[in-house]
C-alpha cells in the first residue's frame, strides 16, 4: 500500500484540457503536477510541487 495517500482524494478539473482527474496520494499529485498540469508554472505550483515533495521525502504529513 502507498504511503502518503490522502484522507479525502483531490479532484482536479482542467478546462484547457476538459478532463477531471482523482488524485489519491502525494505521489499521484506530483506526477500530475510535473507531467500533466496545463496551466503556467506559478508560484502557487512550485509550492504545491514542493508540498508533495517533502510529504515523500516524510518531511510533511
Amino acid at each position: 500500500m502507498e504511503n502518503n495517500r490522502f484522507e479525502t482524494p483531490v479532484t482536479v478539473k482542467s478546462v484547457t484540457a476538459g478532463s477531471t482527474q482523482l488524485l489519491r496520494s502525494a505521489r499521484e499529485a506530483s506526477d500530475y503536477l510535473l507531467n500533466s498540469w496545463p496551466g503556467k508554472r506559478s508560484a502557487k505550483h512550485r509550492a504545491a510541487l514542493q508540498a508533495c515533495h517533502d510529504a515523500l521525502a516524510g518531511d510533511k504529513p
